[in-house]
């Protein structure tokens, strides 16, 4: 299962690059997946992810929302070139 009990914000953490993985190659192509990279503590993520608690339940019927702290999955920084504070 890739969905993580730990949650931030009300919003489901992904801590591994597998878990990340998954998520995006899952075999439902009418969900949509969006990830939520960047640092936890970070003022900007901070408030995405207050944006993205506020839109959850309105949106969970076609989308799954995940959040991806990049320091404690580094292994995406670079290939999707995760520079921003904040990068859905």
């Amino acid at each position: 299962q890739i969905h993580s009990k730990n949650m931030a914000h009300g919003l489901q953490h992904l801590h591994a690059a597998w878990q990340v993985e998954k998520a995006v190659t899952n075999d439902d192509e009418s969900r949509v997946i969006l990830l939520r990279f960047g640092q936890d503590y970070d003022p900007d993520c901070k408030l995405m992810d207050d944006v993205l608690l506020a839109i959850s339940d309105i949106v969970k019927a076609k989308c799954d929302i995940f959040l991806v702290d990049i320091s404690e999955v580094p292994e995406f920084t670079q290939q999707y070139e995760l520079y921003d504070p904040c990068t859905l």
